[in-house]
């Protein structure tokens, strides 16, 4: 047995305890989780990018660059980027691939290990503020929703806010919740609580 498949096969045994993910099978991590089953079949042919309308105005939300930072492995930059929570999830990525990737998918996959692994700032405040929303309501709270997100920049949206006041357009401090709510917390129930 040659030294590299001793080392590889002490690495995968299963009889040491759980098997510890090394930085290049950060992969295999996000191909575990439902959406992001098909990462490696990405060719990086930047079709997602293409047709990203995030990207066309930030160039920071770049899809192409996420899964490929993904595939090579670099796992804390890519949990602690702010490029993740750019995602506007409006499956434009996901309808123009070619090889049926799901770009979106997998970037909300990364955004499941990212909320794991304690990753912090707006995106997760979003994505929790979102969750818990959903939960109570049955639909978003749109009052508190940019307070919970932004905190200290809220102030930035001040003049907004105004005039949306005196339109008469800013929407309840409180909305009543959705009919059905109790088929929702079921779903909450079913599926998981890392969204609350």
């Amino acid at each position: 047995m040659s030294p590299h498949a001793r080392q590889r096969s002490r690495y995968e045994n299963r009889e040491e305890g759980p098997r510890k993910i090394s930085q290049f099978d950060f992969y295999k991590e996000i191909s575990v989780l439902p959406s992001g089953k098909d990462i490696q079949k990405c060719i990086q042919c930047g079709t997602c990018s293409a047709t990203c309308p995030v990207f066309r105005y930030n160039p920071r939300g770049n899809p192409r660059k996420i899964i490929a930072q993904a595939l090579l492995g670099l796992k804390e930059e890519v949990i602690r980027s702010e490029m993740i929570w750019l995602c506007a999830k409006c499956q434009s990525c996901i309808v123009k691939c070619h090889k049926d990737v799901s770009p979106g998918d997998i970037i909300g996959a990364i955004r499941t290990i990212a909320i794991r692994e304690g990753a912090v700032g707006a995106g997760v405040r979003h994505s929790k503020a979102f969750g818990k929303d959903i939960y109570r309501f049955g639909k978003l709270n749109e009052m508190t929703l940019p307070l919970v997100t932004l905190r200290h920049n809220i102030a930035k949206m001040l003049p907004l806010a105004l005039k949306m006041f005196f339109r008469g357009k800013l929407p309840p401090i409180l909305p009543k919740r959705t009919k059905g709510i109790e088929q929702v917390r079921r779903l909450f129930a079913r599926f998981g609580k890392e969204s609350r």
